[in-house]
């Protein structure tokens, strides 16, 4: 009940108190009640309402509160998992770096290369650098001991008014085509630099691919190196969001 209700009730008392046997009076008083008691069901509702609404709105803000628990828990598992992923990955990296071995060689042609038949190797028998022992200077080729990501460049020099052809072989494959074709009086050089992805125990060599008038200019003229780059280890673990 209201305070404007209790007060027309306590008016209604004061006047009734004050009123006779009045029929008209009497009416009035009947219908000023009725109004009163019609204002107390309305007041009373309106107040049942707002109860109501605000059980609602509790309740809506209880499972507010609760998904925004839930959610704070998922992102702490979630950032558990990337620090776990992460903490592993690092790990791994430092192991790599740890155990890695380098590997790297450079070699020359010390003597001329002439009348080489199709795919024969060139032989650089002037080793500079060969870290690791995987370049043998007898065969020309170099076998990959581990593994890995591997750049290798070579640079061939025709003899004069030469035109000859060479490449970079991976096992039996062929990688790209170098052409040299000199003038009269002058010598004519091509190179190139590949990176490839090797398993252990692949092959890489340079070889003459033509059979007929191959010339190519020892006394270290023409180069062949490589080095690993990078050694692989199977997979690493990525990292969400990354």
């Amino acid at each position: 009940m209201t305070m404007l209700t209790i007060i027309l009730m306590v008016n209604i008392g004061i006047v009734a108190a004050h009123i006779g046997n009045d029929p008209e009076e009497l009416q009035f008083m009947k219908e000023l009640s009725e109004r009163v008691k019609h204002l107390e069901t309305c007041e009373r509702m309106n107040v049942e309402e707002d109860v109501r609404k605000e059980k609602i709105y509790n309740n809506r803000l209880a499972d507010m509160e609760a998904e925004l628990a839930e959610l704070r828990k998922t992102i702490e598992e979630k950032d558990k998992k990337i620090l776990d992923v992460r903490r592993r990955r690092d790990d791994r990296w430092l192991r790599q770096a740890e155990n890695e071995s380098p590997i790297a060689f450079t070699a020359s042609l010390g003597n001329h290369f002439q009348h080489a038949g199709i795919n024969q190797a060139f032989r650089f028998e002037n080793v500079i650098t060969n870290v690791g022992g995987a370049y043998d200077k007898f065969t020309g080729v170099f076998k990959a001991p581990l593994a890995g990501v591997y750049v290798f460049s070579t640079t061939v020099v025709a003899m004069n008014e030469i035109h000859a052809h060479a490449a970079l072989f991976k096992n039996d494959q062929q990688l790209n085509i170098m052409y040299v074709g000199s003038r009269v009086g002058n010598a004519d050089t091509s190179s190139a630099t590949i990176t490839l992805e090797l398993q252990t125990g692949d092959d890489i060599s340079v070889r003459a691919i033509q059979n007929d008038g191959t010339a190519f200019y020892g006394d270290n003229h023409n180069l062949f190196t490589g080095f690993l780059l990078q050694q692989t280890y199977g997979n690493v673990p990525s990292v969400i969001g990354k």
